[in-house]
């Protein structure tokens, strides 16, 4: 029992199917803009950490921008690098969760900004921009190396 087109013909070899065409979404890139984080967090926690926080922000969002995100394994260090210092400024503990106004803005336009007061909203920023960054990666695998007259188009 089974659909009819499930059900080999006797004698007959069945055509492997070609796959002719490799469409890949790519969703856009969101980047850290500009935020003061000196100035929201001065006095509040040692200075060091604060500069090193608005120099990996700063370099995610240059690097971003400079290779529209094909750098991936060193904005993917950098983020996780970033990330792990910014799990300190999440915790409740701590009150620092809504002091500093986090802005992302989308790399394609950069004219569309988000901001919000929130570092929960910072690092799901950032867990999202890793998970862009591997959904691209992942995308390049399954575009073909050759182009050279094999017919297959590739839409980016």
């Amino acid at each position: 029992m089974g659909c009819t087109a499930s059900v080999y013909a006797v004698g007959r070899r069945r055509k492997k199917p070609t796959i002719t065409e490799v469409v890949v979404y790519v969703p856009p890139m969101r980047i850290p803009a500009q935020s003061d984080l000196q100035r929201s967090l001065k006095g509040l926690i040692p200075r060091d950490l604060v500069d090193r926080l608005a120099c990996l922000r700063k370099q995610i969002s240059l690097v971003a921008e400079d290779t529209g995100g094909s750098a991936m394994t060193e904005l993917s260090r950098a983020l996780e690098e970033y990330l792990s210092l910014l799990i300190g400024l999440t915790k409740k503990e701590h009150g620092l969760e809504n002091l500093v106004e986090f802005k992302w803005k989308v790399l394609e336009d950069g004219r569309q900004e988000n901001s919000v007061s929130n570092s929960w909203f910072e690092f799901l920023s950032v867990v999202h921009m890793m998970a862009i960054l591997t959904l691209s990666e992942a995308d390049s695998l399954m575009i073909p190396k050759d182009h050279s007259g094999s017919g297959i188009r590739v839409y980016l």
